[in-house]
This record gives C-alpha cells, structure tokens and sequence, in this order.
C-alpha cells in the first residue's frame, strides 16, 4: 500500500471513523520484476593467479583453458578520476579439475591486442591472433605457427572440429581450414553480416546463435535474433529457430553445449542474462543470473557446469575498478 494513504488509513482509526479513499487516484502498478524458470546454485571457484579481463576459455581433452584478456590493478590507478589504459596479457591459464588449483602454461607467442579467438579439438588449443594462427600442444607445453588467415577478420569467432578449424562471423564468406592439408577455403557466408557469434556443434553442423548482426535502416548493430545452422557436408547455412522476443535485447557472447549434449547454455557477456535452448524440443529456459554482477567476464561451458571468470565490478564514478581473480561455478542441469 502507498505510505501516503497507509497513514491516512491509520489516523482515521486512531479517531474511530472511515478514512475517505475514494478521492484517492488509483495506485500505480508495480512492474513485475524478471521471473526465471531455473535458479542456479552459484559458488565460489578457486580464483585465477591474477585478476583479468575480457579473457577467452576453450577446453582441449576435458582440461579448461583461459587465455589473453587484458589486467589493470589498483596501483594502476595514480589518479582516482582517471581511468587507466588496461594492459594486455600473454598468460595462459589451465584448469585441470573444478577442485584443483588453475596453473600457468606457455604463455601466447604474441600479445592479443587486436582480440583473441580461442579453440580446443580435444588434443590441441587454437589461437588467432589478427591472421596469425597457433596451435598448442599440452603434452609439450609449446605453441606452433600454422598457415597464416587469408586476410584479417574482426569480430569473428574459431571454433576446431576434428581435423578442421572454421572461422565464422564478420563481413565475408566462412572461412575453413584443413589442419592435415593446412590449406584455408571459403565456404558460405552466414546469412547475415554477424559479429562474434557463439559457436556449437551439435549433430555435425556447426550453429550459430548470439552476436549482432547489422541493421541498414537504422545504421547500427542490433542483436542477432536468428539463430543459424551450417552444413558442412553440404556448404550451406539455414534459419533453425528464432530467439524469443524478451531475450531480443540481449547480446548473447558466451556459451556452450551443457551435458546432456543437446541444451546449450547461454550468457550474455556480464553473465546477467542467461537463457538455455534445448534443441531438441526448441523450448528456451530463462535461468537466474549469477550473484556477483561483473562485466568483462570469460565464461565457459564445462565439465556440466557454467563458469565466470575474471571482470571487473562498476563501483560508481571515481572509484578504482581493478580486475578480479574471482571465478564463480554453477551445476548445469542434466
């Protein structure tokens, strides 16, 4: 009840009569605050080495890997109204289990300013950095230089396949190469220009969902609402499924398959929004976000749980917002 005619109420039964109400406008309804079909069990993780940012994660032979991003700590902070120019890391992170302590590897051959594209396959990671392509071998603990992109491409996103690597988004066809062979080809575009979709694989095709894709009328980028699937048997990309409208105003970076291999969890990149789609029955699952609101995070789809890591946290104008170590972990459903 509004306070005003809560007390106006009381006082008339303080004097034993009948508060006039009827002159009172009608209240205004409360707008409904978001509802969740899932609620996550969120915990605390064993928190990284170091506080980091914008961070990529692939997973190779069950191990999960964190590498890149960029760090700034508080001491970078000589001026507090000043914020300071991030510094970009080589160091990579590998996780071997959820109760293990993470442990560094060979860092990246280069420092990932111009964005960092991460890849597993089971038995190695895969790294894009501008054209340049790497691949790491766990086993030595060393990274090697593979046949070069054809020509840079910003805001796409690798995914490895077996003996494959596919590189999808941007502006120009899907690019694809053959790890045996190292030749790059094209393959088909995605039907619209898009921008760092998220990648699974799901039945042998490669699905495309999240990310931004250009609107001409209104001249900028809107978030992607299709969400689509490519064949490679057959080079060809086609519309599965459209996203539902309240999730629309998300843009989806993160995700992954969950462990029933047919649902894939995802996150927009502060880990508010999180939906799951199971592709079996199309039906979308709108899940709680996690409890620590951070921004810039690196997420990844592991080991039947959701992870996020690192980021930073908006504590207001002219207050120091270092990087954080902090990892939280929740238990998918199966």
């Amino acid at each position: 009840m509004d306070g005003r005619r809560w007390l106006l109420s009381s006082v008339a039964l303080l004097w034993g009569c009948e508060a006039d109400t009827a002159v009172q406008p009608p209240l205004p309804t409360e707008p409904e605050g978001p509802r969740y079909d899932l609620v996550l069990d969120w915990l605390p993780g064993r928190p990284l080495p170091e506080g980091r940012e914008r961070g990529a994660t692939a997973v190779v032979g069950g191990v999960l890997y964190v590498a890149g991003g960029a760090q700034i700590r508080v001491e970078d902070y000589p001026i507090p109204s000043h914020n300071p120019i991030p510094f970009y890391r080589r160091d990579v992170f590998r996780l071997d289990s959820p109760v293990d302590a993470w442990a560094r590897v060979a860092p990246l051959p280069e420092l990932p300013a111009d964005g960092l594209r991460l890849a597993g396959n089971g038995r190695r990671l895969y790294a894009a950095l501008g054209r340049r392509i790497w691949a790491y071998d766990p086993g030595t603990d060393v990274w090697s230089e593979l046949t070069a992109l054809p020509a840079v491409r910003s805001a796409s996103t690798l995914m490895a396949i077996q003996d494959r690597l596919y590189v999808v988004g941007g502006a120009g066809p899907t690019l694809i190469f053959d790890l045996g062979r190292e030749q790059w080809q094209e393959g088909a575009p995605v039907p619209e220009e898009r921008t760092s979709p998220v990648l699974v694989e799901a039945g042998g095709r490669i699905l495309a969902l999240g990310g931004e894709v250009y609107n001409a009328l209104e001249s900028r980028f809107l978030p992607a609402r299709d969400i689509v699937a490519y064949d490679p048997a057959i080079d060809a990309w086609m519309t599965v499924q459209t996203v539902p409208a309240d999730l629309t105003v998300t843009v989806f970076r993160h995700g992954g398959l969950g462990p029933s291999g047919t649902a894939v969890h995802l996150l927009s990149e502060d880990a508010r929004t999180q939906a799951i789609l199971d592709l079996d029955t199309g039906v979308w699952t709108r899940v709680q976000p996690l409890r620590l609101t951070r921004t810039s995070t690196a997420v990844a789809v592991w080991d039947g749980r959701v992870l996020s890591i690192g980021g930073w946290i908006d504590r207001g104008a002219n207050v120091p917002s270092p990087s954080l170590a902090t990892v939280e972990w929740a238990v998918l459903p199966r």
